[in-house]
């Protein structure tokens, strides 16, 4: 939570959140439970000092190139090194590292803290434009998703480049566009959305469907099939690790991944092992039923959902009255009753 990083079509910056106390009337109140003002500042990316004496609008020109997507790595990854050429090292907590995204198909690493750029990788896949990025939790791993719908996967503790895992299998055809797409935060596993909102749970390690999107896939309800806004994102809770939450922009589904799913008619019911395990105890599948999939309509407009700590998660909205007053004024406007 140090770092802030967005893009125009012209540059990329990225900011530093510098927390500054704030003055109370009770001076002796406990400092842990005074809320914290930040002032920010931005990272001056200049490649050289002379560069920087030469530029006097270095101050407008200290960010990044335009990027689609930035993630940042947690300072406690393992050593790896990018580009053939410089390293991360393995010292946890010395150094911040982001991986933003381009149109261009690279990957470009950039150190925070030396606000310097340490290497960069371009997609095996050939020409294509990165739309999506993701980041594992725990930095090793890196997901993108290109102009032409392909989701590569990268690891980032190779000792010689990033290497690429591969693709996973052809599973999106030209009506189904991956919208969205995230780690789990303890198993090597990648959950990915499509345009029709459903979604699916790869493994890593042998690129195929986990467990869960076998058994339950084909019993999505239909409150999220047939939802007229689509994934943006997948967010996971690391204390919790069943916990999925499915962000729309106009609400999020709560999808707890140890509960079963309740099947849409008689004729779609899954005949797996999982759910003849389950139907057993059908009164123990009616409580968890009722609870998973829940629609949560408090937000909206959604932009962002992160979740922040125990219990807790930060919501972005804006309204759409807010999106309405940014517009210019209309070229025309018909004045009724004349």
């Amino acid at each position: 939570g140090r770092f802030i990083g967005y893009s125009t079509t012209d540059r990329g910056q990225i900011l530093r959140l510098i927390p500054r106390k704030a003055e109370y009337s009770n001076p002796e109140e406990d400092s842990k439970t005074n809320p914290e003002l930040y002032t920010l500042q931005k990272l001056d990316f200049t490649r050289s000092k002379s560069e920087k004496i030469r530029n006097k609008n270095v101050g407008k020109n200290a960010g990044l190139p335009a990027f689609s997507r930035v993630v940042f790595l947690p300072n406690k990854s393992k050593g790896a090194t990018w580009d053939g050429k410089v390293g991360l090292p393995s010292h946890p907590g010395k150094s911040h590292y982001a991986v933003t995204s381009g149109f261009n198909g690279l990957l470009e690493i950039w150190d925070l803290e030396k606000e310097s750029k340490i290497g960069q990788v371009k997609s095996t896949l050939g020409v294509g434009g990165i739309r999506l990025l993701t980041a594992s939790a725990d930095g090793k791993h890196l997901a993108t998703v290109d102009m032409q719908n392909r989701i590569e996967i990268f690891s980032t503790e190779d000792h010689r480049y990033p290497i690429s895992l591969g693709c996973l299998p052809d599973m999106v055809s030209k009506s189904r566009i991956v919208t969205a797409l995230s780690f789990h935060p303890k198993s090597r596993s990648i959950a990915v959305a499509f345009s029709d909102n459903k979604f699916l749970i790869f493994k890593l390690k042998n690129k195929q469907l986990s467990d869960w999107s076998q058994d339950y896939t084909s019993m999505l309800p239909q409150s999220l099939l047939s939802h007229p806004s689509k994934i943006s994102q997948i967010v996971f809770d690391p204390k919790r690790p069943s916990t999925m939450l499915l962000v729309t922009n106009t609400c999020f589904f709560h999808v707890d991944l140890h509960k079963p799913v309740e099947a849409l008619d008689e004729t779609s019911a899954s005949t797996s092992k999982r759910q003849r395990k389950y139907s057993s105890d059908t009164k123990e599948i009616e409580s968890k039923k009722k609870t998973n999939f829940r629609m949560v309509r408090i937000y909206q407009p959604l932009q962002f959902l992160e979740i922040a700590g125990d219990h807790t998660f930060v919501v972005v909205e804006t309204p759409w009255l807010d999106v309405l007053n940014s517009l210019p004024p209309p070229v025309y406007r018909h004045k009724y009753g004349t």
